[in-house]
Order: C-alpha cells, then structure tokens, then sequence
C-alpha cells in the first residue's frame, strides 16, 4: 500500500494530491500528475501561469503557451 490518490480534488497536485496547483491557473485547476495549469488567470501565460503577458499585449490577454 502506497497511500497515492488515483485523482486529486481540485485545486491540488501530486502523488498524494499534497501540493497545491500553482496560483494563477484559472479556477486552481491543473494537472493532478505534473501541477501544470490547463488555463491561465488573465494576464499571464506558460505551464504554471508564472510568466506575465508583454505589456504591449491589450488588455494583458496573451497565448497561454507562448505569451503572444
């Protein structure tokens, strides 16, 4: 017996759900295996929301892969 979730409840990652997806994923939803965010918070883009949108971009709405 390992104590490992088969699925985390939201808001949570890991492999006993004991990490807490990173801040800025839209609606605290990320992976439960890697913590990557499936949508970032307006403003920001990459796998854990950690990047902010150029400043250039309006209304700070970007690619949530690429920042562009």
């Amino acid at each position: 017996l390992t104590g490992n979730c088969f699925d985390c409840n939201k808001g949570f990652f890991g492999t006993k759900c004991s990490y807490p997806c990173p801040a800025r994923c839209k609606d605290k939803k990320c992976s439960a295996t890697s913590g990557k965010c499936y949508s970032c918070n307006y403003g920001f883009f990459g796998e854990k929301c950690a990047s902010p949108c150029p400043k250039n971009c309006k209304g700070k709405i970007c690619d949530t892969i690429n920042g562009s």
